[in-house]
């Protein structure tokens, strides 16, 4: 029987012992690892769903600036000039 050439050769030498190798982690070594922690269902603060412009849903949770910073996030103080809110900022002219 006459053995195929050099360069098939070469290449069953490389790639079926790789193949082999992936096949059997996947198999067998696959499954070793433990689930992710079920995550806190109850978020804190208020849930409120909006519509996006494409019609898709989004959960939006509002926290309150204590709870913001009880999290780790820092809140920048607001400008000096600045309106406490939007209701106490003067109307622009149309």
């Amino acid at each position: 029987m006459k053995l195929p050439r050099k360069g098939i050769l070469i290449r069953l030498a490389i790639y079926l012992p790789i193949i082999g190798f992936l096949s059997w982690k996947a198999f067998f070594a696959g499954g070793d690892e433990q689930p992710a922690p079920e995550p806190e269902q109850t978020p804190p603060g208020r849930v409120r769903t909006i519509a996006g412009p494409d019609g898709q849903e989004m959960k939006i949770i509002e926290i309150t600036p204590d709870e913001a910073k009880a999290m780790g996030v820092e809140i920048p103080d607001p400008p000096a000039g600045a309106p406490a809110n939007e209701a106490d900022a003067p109307k622009e002219p149309q």
